[in-house]
């Protein structure tokens, strides 16, 4: 793994976006599922979660969230909030170029600079083609 993801900037990255509205954008998340939904969105799985502060919002909300970042470090401080939090929220380590977890979801969310880490047009595409198979099918 690029060690850009490593344990220095997982440590700092909550600290680096403390000013950052995940609230508002949970709220907008709330707004397009109200919007474009088929039906209520119950599940959620977060690619790219990094720490988790959509994660746990949206859990805090009601939502059943999944989450999958690369950085082992990154879930590591995810873990930590959600069982302070006391919030259940499966995270697993994952390539979001190649995620395969086996079940469907109401909506998959690819937040924040996440398919910005992406190098080259084809892994924004496998990224999109990994994604798809988590939605459910009346999702789409």
């Amino acid at each position: 793994m690029n060690t850009v993801f490593g344990p220095t900037y997982a440590h700092t990255y909550d600290l680096l976006y403390q000013d950052k509205d995940y609230a508002a954008e949970c709220d907008l998340l709330e707004r397009v599922f109200q919007q474009y939904a088929s039906q209520r969105v119950k599940t959620i799985l977060d690619l790219g979660c990094g720490t988790g502060n959509h994660a746990l919002l949206l859990a805090a909300r009601g939502y059943s969230v999944v989450g999958v970042d690369r950085s082992e470090d990154m879930l590591g401080i995810a873990r930590s909030k959600a069982k302070r939090q006391r919030l259940s929220i499966a995270f697993h380590q994952g390539d979001v170029r190649q995620v395969d977890l086996g079940q469907t979801f109401d909506a998959v969310l690819i937040m924040f600079a996440v398919l910005g880490y992406q190098t080259e047009n084809a892994d924004v595409l496998a990224a999109l083609r990994a994604a798809r198979p988590h939605l459910r099918p009346s999702a789409c």
